[in-house]
């Protein structure tokens, strides 16, 4: 999928971001964010019982494109999931 399709499907609200994402912060304010992840403030690693893994992923685009962050993020979690399976 295209950046502007995934886009698009978030403006249209058929694809839903909102547990995804815990907080944005601008580049600018990268120092102010990494200080939120790394003490755990403001339920940025736990909610509602669900651990979450802070990640960021910055690629140029002549590199990489959206589908294959995608397919990156896709293995990440496919990993998390065998994990937490052996955890049970």
């Amino acid at each position: 999928m295209r950046p502007e399709e995934t886009l698009n499907l978030i403006a249209e609200g058929k694809l839903v971001t909102e547990p995804l994402i815990t907080h944005t912060y601008p580049l600018s304010k990268i120092d102010e964010a990494d200080e939120l992840f790394e003490n755990k403030r403001d339920g940025v690693i736990k909610d509602n019982g669900r651990v979450k893994l802070p990640f960021c992923l910055q690629v140029h685009h002549s590199i990489c494109d959206g589908y294959h962050a995608g397919q990156f993020f896709d293995y990440l979690q496919n990993l998390a999931d065998e994990a937490y399976g052996r955890l049970k």
